[in-house]
This record gives C-alpha cells, sequence and structure tokens, in this order.
C-alpha cells in the first residue's frame, strides 16, 4: 500500500478519498452531534443552570462564583470561526451555494451534506481534524470528574415555558461513582429522567423526531406546489 492511499488520520485506505470511510463517517457523526455541544457549551459559558444534573453536581467547584466563564466563551467563539472558515472554503471549492443560516447546525448539516464531494479534497483532512479537535475540547470543559459520559438522545419531548414544544436537547449522564444513579436530562428546562424510564423517553423521543420530519416533508410539499403554480 503506497503512502498516497493511506488516511493521513488513521492511516487506514483511503481509496479515491483523502480520508478514510471510517474517519468519514466519524467525521460525519461528529459534525451532527457538533450544534448540540455548543448548546451546553453557551450553557456552560453563561452559568445559566447547572450543567450536571442535580444527582451528579459536585460540590466545591471553583467556577460556581463566576457569571461568567471566559474561558468556555472563547471556545465557542473559535468553534464558530472555524465552522464559518471551513463552510466559506468548501463554497469556493465547489462552487456551492452557502447555507441559508450562519447558525452552527445549518453549517454543519450544509458540511454533512457536501461531504460525498469534499471528502475528494486535502480540506477534508483539516476538517475532520478541526471538527475531532474542538469536539473533544468543548466536552472536556462541559464534563465533570463525576461524569463517566455522557450523550445526547434527542429533542426534549415536554412543552416550554410558552406552552410549544420545548427546544432543548436530552442528555444522558451516566457518573463513575456507582452509588449513583444515570439520569436523563434537558438542557434547557431541565427536567430529568431516571434510567429506568429511558424506554419510554425513548419512544416520546421517537414521536417527536416522527412529527418534525412530517412538517419538514410538508412545508417542502407546500413550497413545492407554489413553485409549480
Amino acid at each position: 500500500m503506497s503512502a498516497a492511499t493511506e488516511c493521513p488520520i488513521c492511516g487506514r485506505p483511503a481509496h479515491d478519498a483523502t480520508i478514510c470511510r471510517s474517519c468519514q463517517r466519524h467525521l460525519r457523526t461528529q459534525l451532527a452531534q457538533l450544534p448540540d455541544l455548543l448548546s451546553e457549551l453557551d450553557t456552560t459559558a453563561s452559568h445559566r443552570d447547572n450543567v450536571t444534573p442535580r444527582c451528579v453536581v459536585p460540590t466545591g467547584s471553583i467556577d460556581t462564583q463566576l457569571p461568567f466563564r471566559p474561558k468556555a466563551a472563547a471556545l465557542a467563539a473559535a468553534t464558530g470561526a472555524m465552522l464559518a472558515a471551513h463552510v466559506q472554503d468548501a463554497v469556493r471549492l465547489l462552487h456551492a451555494a452557502a447555507p441559508q443560516s450562519p447558525d452552527a447546525g445549518s453549517q454543519t448539516a450544509w458540511l454533512a451534506a457536501h461531504l460525498r464531494d469534499l471528502r475528494r479534497h486535502p480540506c477534508a483532512i483539516d476538517l475532520a481534524r478541526d471538527i475531532d479537535r474542538h469536539s473533544r475540547q468543548i466536552l472536556a470543559m462541559i464534563d465533570t470528574p463525576t461524569v463517566k459520559t455522557r450523550f445526547a438522545i434527542g429533542p426534549c419531548p415536554e412543552a416550554g415555558d410558552d406552552q410549544g414544544p420545548c427546544p432543548g436537547q436530552v442528555w444522558a449522564w451516566i457518573p463513575t461513582d456507582d452509588t449513583l444513579r444515570p439520569v436523563a436530562q434537558c438542557n434547557t428546562c431541565g427536567r430529568q429522567w431516571p434510567a429506568e424510564s429511558w424506554a419510554r423517553l425513548g419512544e416520546r423521543i421517537k414521536a417527536v423526531q416522527a412529527r418534525r420530519r412530517q412538517i419538514v416533508a410538508l412545508a417542502r410539499d407546500v413550497a413545492g406546489r407554489r413553485a409549480a403554480a
């Protein structure tokens, strides 16, 4: 195997791309998760609430007296700038239309949608490395020593303050201390679910996701009919 066919990130065969299929899948997953990580980082930066659920909140945190965490805000700004730079480079390289919105969700979705073309260019290497580095930095900043692992489950199925759908995301928290129970918590409304209710929670989240897909499909259908009229 020649060096030219090796993925520069992991060393696996890259075939007709600059990064291998495994690294492409990992990049796609991290792009999908990054908006939720940035939302959590924003909560940390503005200190609007405890990032860790009440059942696993550590005591004596050195940050408890700070109304604003400069390091978290700086990382959020750096991540946003990184995303914008990669999108701008990809737009020029692919001669494609830019995302309709400059928010992180639109940018990461746009990059994921164009990954099939980007993977053949050297810029995919820097994109994969930058997304991985920033994702790891964000996770390191929002995690606490009491948390073994945490992962996003899906959209919150509860109603928000205005009785509309809660805009938050539900995260699962697995504590390092075996005497503490795992918990799922919405990062916006704060609702918590113990582990024994996760099966029912999963069904409710799937229902929310299905409704959102139906709304998107309906909106596309209406837009298509208007365009054809």
